[in-house]
């Protein structure tokens, strides 16, 4: 009963551990694929990263043309990785003539 007890809670933990990551956004990624910037959703502030870079205890361990991904140490050694999928959304700018 114990070791089920402790399965359910350690499963809660690691699909709520990366809760924090959901306030990253990836907003551009450059050409060659070695850049991207990051948004945090709730403060505003944006980083250019590259692999290897560290945000707030966030390490950036990836780059693709699709998402970015992250991972940050847990308790007892675990670690969580989330892939930042890519805003692809298409601002409209007018240009007036």
């Amino acid at each position: 009963m114990k070791s089920i007890c402790f399965f359910v809670l350690v499963s809660i933990f690691a699909i709520c551990g990366p809760a924090y990551c959901h306030t990253f956004k990836a907003t551009y990624v450059s050409g060659d694929g070695t850049e991207a910037v990051l948004r945090d959703t709730s403060t505003g502030d944006e980083w250019m990263v590259q692999v290897g870079d560290e945000i707030d205890g966030y390490r950036v361990i990836q780059i693709t043309m699709d998402h970015v991904t992250i991972v940050h140490p847990g308790e007892n050694g675990v670690v969580y990785s989330t892939d930042i999928p890519i805003d692809d959304e298409k601002h409209t700018v007018k240009v007036s003539p």
